[in-house]
Protein backbone atom coordinates (compact mmCIF):
# COMPACT_ATOMS: atom_id res chain seq x y z
CA UNK A 1 0.00 0.00 0.00
CA UNK A 2 1.11 3.56 -0.75
CA UNK A 3 -1.32 5.32 1.59
CA UNK A 4 -2.03 5.57 5.31
CA UNK A 5 -5.24 7.22 6.52
CA UNK A 6 -4.62 8.67 9.98
CA UNK A 7 -7.86 8.89 11.99
CA UNK A 8 -7.40 11.28 14.90
CA UNK A 9 -9.45 10.95 18.09
CA UNK A 10 -8.83 13.83 20.48
CA UNK A 11 -10.91 13.47 23.69
CA UNK A 12 -14.21 12.55 21.97
CA UNK A 13 -14.73 9.25 20.11
CA UNK A 14 -18.55 9.44 19.78
CA UNK A 15 -18.56 9.35 15.96
CA UNK A 16 -15.56 7.07 15.42
CA UNK A 17 -17.69 4.22 14.09
CA UNK A 18 -19.19 6.47 11.40
CA UNK A 19 -15.75 7.64 10.34
CA UNK A 20 -14.48 4.05 10.09
CA UNK A 21 -17.57 2.95 8.14
CA UNK A 22 -16.86 5.69 5.58
CA UNK A 23 -13.40 4.19 5.09
CA UNK A 24 -14.80 0.66 4.89
CA UNK A 25 -17.06 1.69 1.99
CA UNK A 26 -14.43 3.33 -0.20
CA UNK A 27 -14.32 2.18 -3.83
CA UNK A 28 -10.56 1.78 -3.40
CA UNK A 29 -9.28 -0.32 -0.50
CA UNK A 30 -5.49 -0.52 -0.87
CA UNK A 31 -4.63 1.64 2.12
CA UNK A 32 -3.77 1.31 5.80
CA UNK A 33 -5.72 2.79 8.70
CA UNK A 34 -3.91 4.24 11.71
CA UNK A 35 -6.00 5.48 14.63
CA UNK A 36 -4.24 7.99 16.89
CA UNK A 37 -6.04 8.77 20.15
CA UNK A 38 -5.26 10.43 23.46
CA UNK A 39 -7.84 8.23 25.21
CA UNK A 40 -8.40 4.49 25.43
CA UNK A 41 -10.86 3.34 22.75
CA UNK A 42 -13.61 0.77 22.49
CA UNK A 43 -14.10 0.20 18.76
CA UNK A 44 -17.43 -1.41 17.94
CA UNK A 45 -17.49 -0.80 14.19
CA UNK A 46 -17.44 -4.02 12.18
CA UNK A 47 -15.06 -3.22 9.35
CA UNK A 48 -12.99 -5.41 7.05
CA UNK A 49 -9.72 -3.53 7.43
CA UNK A 50 -8.07 -3.89 10.84
CA UNK A 51 -6.69 -0.51 11.97
CA UNK A 52 -3.47 0.04 13.86
CA UNK A 53 -4.24 1.85 17.11
CA UNK A 54 -1.80 4.13 18.93
CA UNK A 55 -2.66 5.74 22.27
CA UNK A 56 -0.81 8.92 23.15
CA UNK A 57 -2.18 9.60 26.63
CA UNK A 58 0.08 12.59 27.33
CA UNK A 59 -1.16 14.52 24.28
CA UNK A 60 -3.74 17.26 24.86
CA UNK A 61 -4.26 18.86 21.44
CA UNK A 62 -4.90 17.58 17.94
CA UNK A 63 -1.80 19.16 16.37
CA UNK A 64 0.44 17.24 18.75
CA UNK A 65 -1.66 14.12 18.17
CA UNK A 66 -1.14 14.28 14.40
CA UNK A 67 2.61 14.86 14.79
CA UNK A 68 2.86 11.84 17.10
CA UNK A 69 0.92 9.69 14.64
CA UNK A 70 3.12 10.71 11.70
CA UNK A 71 6.10 9.10 13.39
CA UNK A 72 4.38 5.74 12.79
CA UNK A 73 3.50 6.23 9.11
CA UNK A 74 5.71 4.35 6.64
CA UNK A 75 3.72 4.73 3.39
CA UNK A 76 4.50 7.24 0.66
CA UNK A 77 1.29 9.23 1.14
CA UNK A 78 -0.78 10.29 4.13
CA UNK A 79 -4.38 11.40 4.53
CA UNK A 80 -5.77 12.71 7.83
CA UNK A 81 -9.40 12.21 8.86
CA UNK A 82 -10.48 13.65 12.22
CA UNK A 83 -13.04 11.57 14.11
CA UNK A 84 -16.52 12.65 13.05
CA UNK A 85 -15.64 13.58 9.47
CA UNK A 86 -16.74 11.16 6.74
CA UNK A 87 -15.16 10.44 3.36
CA UNK A 88 -17.43 10.16 0.34
CA UNK A 89 -17.18 6.75 -1.36
CA UNK A 90 -14.50 7.86 -3.84
CA UNK A 91 -12.73 10.30 -1.56
CA UNK A 92 -9.53 8.28 -1.40
CA UNK A 93 -9.25 7.14 -5.02
CA UNK A 94 -10.03 10.60 -6.43
CA UNK A 95 -7.22 12.25 -4.50
CA UNK A 96 -4.73 9.39 -4.92
CA UNK A 97 -5.25 9.41 -8.71
CA UNK A 98 -4.73 13.17 -8.76
CA UNK A 99 -1.57 13.15 -6.68
CA UNK A 100 0.07 10.29 -8.63
CA UNK A 101 -1.01 11.25 -12.16
CA UNK A 102 0.09 14.86 -11.70
CA UNK A 103 3.23 13.96 -9.76
CA UNK A 104 2.10 16.36 -7.04
CA UNK A 105 3.18 16.65 -3.43
CA UNK A 106 -0.46 17.00 -2.39
CA UNK A 107 -4.03 16.93 -3.66
CA UNK A 108 -7.24 18.15 -2.08
CA UNK A 109 -10.96 18.35 -2.79
CA UNK A 110 -14.04 20.13 -1.50
CA UNK A 111 -16.25 19.44 1.49
CA UNK A 112 -19.91 19.36 2.44
CA UNK A 113 -20.85 21.19 5.63
CA UNK A 114 -23.37 19.56 7.98
CA UNK A 115 -25.29 20.11 11.16
CA UNK A 116 -24.80 18.09 14.36
CA UNK A 117 -26.82 15.18 12.92
CA UNK A 118 -24.65 15.06 9.80
CA UNK A 119 -27.54 16.31 7.66
CA UNK A 120 -26.11 18.33 4.79
CA UNK A 121 -27.18 21.94 5.23
CA UNK A 122 -25.00 23.66 2.64
CA UNK A 123 -22.05 23.14 0.36
CA UNK A 124 -19.51 25.64 1.61
CA UNK A 125 -16.30 25.56 -0.40
CA UNK A 126 -13.90 26.21 2.45
CA UNK A 127 -11.06 25.36 0.12
CA UNK A 128 -11.36 28.67 -1.74
CA UNK A 129 -8.46 29.44 0.59
CA UNK A 130 -6.37 26.77 -1.12
CA UNK A 131 -7.55 27.51 -4.63
CA UNK A 132 -6.44 31.13 -4.41
CA UNK A 133 -3.26 30.04 -2.61
CA UNK A 134 -3.59 33.14 -0.46
CA UNK A 135 -6.22 34.74 1.72
CA UNK A 136 -8.89 36.79 -0.05
CA UNK A 137 -9.08 40.45 0.99
CA UNK A 138 -12.26 39.78 2.94
CA UNK A 139 -10.73 36.75 4.66
CA UNK A 140 -11.35 38.02 8.20
CA UNK A 141 -14.99 38.82 7.43
CA UNK A 142 -15.49 35.33 6.03
CA UNK A 143 -13.69 33.83 8.99
CA UNK A 144 -15.99 35.49 11.52
CA UNK A 145 -19.00 34.23 9.56
CA UNK A 146 -17.46 30.74 9.52
CA UNK A 147 -17.48 30.73 5.72
CA UNK A 148 -13.75 30.19 5.39
CA UNK A 149 -11.95 27.44 7.25
CA UNK A 150 -9.08 25.26 6.01
CA UNK A 151 -10.05 21.60 6.37
CA UNK A 152 -7.43 18.93 6.92
CA UNK A 153 -9.93 16.24 5.84
CA UNK A 154 -9.69 17.42 2.22
CA UNK A 155 -5.95 16.81 1.97
CA UNK A 156 -3.79 13.92 0.76
CA UNK A 157 -0.08 14.62 0.94
CA UNK A 158 3.39 13.16 0.46
CA UNK A 159 4.45 11.78 3.85
CA UNK A 160 7.93 13.27 3.61
CA UNK A 161 6.44 16.72 2.97
CA UNK A 162 4.01 16.59 5.89
CA UNK A 163 6.82 15.37 8.14
CA UNK A 164 8.98 18.29 7.04
CA UNK A 165 6.24 20.80 7.79
CA UNK A 166 4.67 19.20 10.88
CA UNK A 167 1.86 20.96 12.75
CA UNK A 168 2.49 23.85 15.10
CA UNK A 169 1.61 22.48 18.54
CA UNK A 170 1.40 25.96 20.07
CA UNK A 171 -1.93 26.51 18.28
CA UNK A 172 -4.68 24.59 20.03
CA UNK A 173 -7.40 25.29 17.47
CA UNK A 174 -6.08 27.18 14.43
CA UNK A 175 -3.20 24.83 13.59
CA UNK A 176 -4.74 24.25 10.15
CA UNK A 177 -4.29 27.89 9.09
CA UNK A 178 -0.62 27.83 10.01
CA UNK A 179 -0.04 24.49 8.28
CA UNK A 180 -1.73 25.33 4.97
CA UNK A 181 -0.14 28.76 4.72
CA UNK A 182 3.30 27.13 5.09
CA UNK A 183 2.34 24.34 2.67
CA UNK A 184 1.36 26.73 -0.12
CA UNK A 185 4.28 29.02 0.61
CA UNK A 186 6.83 26.23 0.19
CA UNK A 187 5.30 23.94 -2.46
CA UNK A 188 3.68 24.80 -5.79
CA UNK A 189 2.90 21.35 -7.24
CA UNK A 190 -0.42 20.87 -5.45
CA UNK A 191 -3.51 19.58 -7.28
CA UNK A 192 -7.02 20.92 -6.67
CA UNK A 193 -9.95 18.56 -7.30
CA UNK A 194 -13.18 20.40 -8.03
CA UNK A 195 -15.32 17.70 -6.45
CA UNK A 196 -16.40 17.01 -2.87
CA UNK A 197 -14.43 14.29 -1.10
CA UNK A 198 -15.67 14.52 2.50
CA UNK A 199 -18.52 15.51 4.80
CA UNK A 200 -17.57 17.64 7.78
CA UNK A 201 -19.45 18.31 10.99
CA UNK A 202 -19.73 21.98 11.90
CA UNK A 203 -17.34 21.66 14.81
CA UNK A 204 -16.94 25.36 15.46
CA UNK A 205 -20.67 25.86 15.85
CA UNK A 206 -20.65 23.49 18.82
CA UNK A 207 -17.87 25.28 20.68
CA UNK A 208 -18.36 27.69 23.52
CA UNK A 209 -17.97 31.44 23.08
CA UNK A 210 -14.61 31.29 24.86
CA UNK A 211 -13.29 28.58 22.54
CA UNK A 212 -14.47 30.48 19.48
CA UNK A 213 -12.73 33.66 20.67
CA UNK A 214 -9.59 31.56 21.17
CA UNK A 215 -9.91 30.31 17.60
CA UNK A 216 -10.26 33.85 16.24
CA UNK A 217 -7.29 35.13 18.24
CA UNK A 218 -5.05 32.29 17.12
CA UNK A 219 -6.10 32.64 13.49
CA UNK A 220 -5.64 36.40 13.32
CA UNK A 221 -2.21 35.91 14.94
CA UNK A 222 -1.27 33.52 12.12
CA UNK A 223 -2.67 35.78 9.41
Amino acid sequence: SELTVVVTVCDNSDNLDKTLYSLNHQNFQDFEILIASNKQLHITAKIEKQPKVFIFSDVNNIAELINSALNNVSTRYTSILPCGDLLLFDGIKTRLDAITQNNSVASYGLGFDTNEKNDIIQNDIYEIFYEQKKLPHNGFHNLVKLELFPAISSLMIDTEVINNLKFNESYKMAYTWDFFIRLFSNYKDITLINDPVYISSSGLNKKSTGEFICFLKETTCIL
